[in-house]
C-alpha cells in the first residue's frame, strides 16, 4: 500500500509505503511475517533538478531471516538523491544510502551494523 500526496508546497512531495508478508508454517519452517514502512519526500525547485529523500524501516520473525540473507531481524535504511537533467531523456544522478542493523549485531556481510554506499549514475531514458 502507498499513498503519495502533494503538499501545500507545490515542489514538495511527500509518501508512504507499508508493505506486510505472512507465510503459513510448513513441516520444515515455522511460520514467518516481514512488515516495512517507508517514508518518501521528493523537494523539486526547478524543473531539471530534484532532491529525493526515503527513510525505511523493515521488521522480520527468525523464518524470513534465513530465507533472505539478512542475519537482523530489524534494519532501517536512508537514502539521499540528487538528480538533474542534463539534456532530454538524460539525468545524472548522486546517491548516498546507510544501511543500519537495529539490532545491533553486525548482521551486513562485512561484519558490522552499518553499510554506506555512494553511487552516481548516468541514466537514458528511452
Amino acid at each position: 500500500m502507498a499513498l503519495i500526496k502533494a503538499s501545500p508546497c507545490k515542489e514538495l512531495t511527500l509518501g508512504w509505503a507499508f508493505d506486510y508478508v505472512m507465510l503459513a508454517k510448513n513441516a520444515v519452517n515455522g511460520s514467518g511475517y516481514q512488515s516495512a514502512v517507508g517514508l518518501y519526500a521528493v523537494w523539486q525547485p526547478t524543473e531539471k533538478l530534484s532532491f529525493n529523500s526515503r527513510v525505511e524501516y523493515m521488521g522480520e520473525s527468525g523464518y524470513l531471516v534465513a530465507a533472505s540473507g539478512l542475519q537482523t531481524s530489524k534494519a532501517v535504511e536512508v537514502s539521499e538523491t540528487i538528480s538533474y537533467q542534463l539534456w532530454k531523456n538524460v539525468i545524472s544522478r548522486v546517491e548516498f544510502r546507510w544501511d543500519n542493523d537495529a539490532n545491533d549485531t553486525a548482521a551486513f556481510s562485512n561484519g558490522k551494523d552499518n553499510v554506506f554506499l555512494v553511487a552516481a549514475n548516468l541514466l537514458y531514458k528511452f
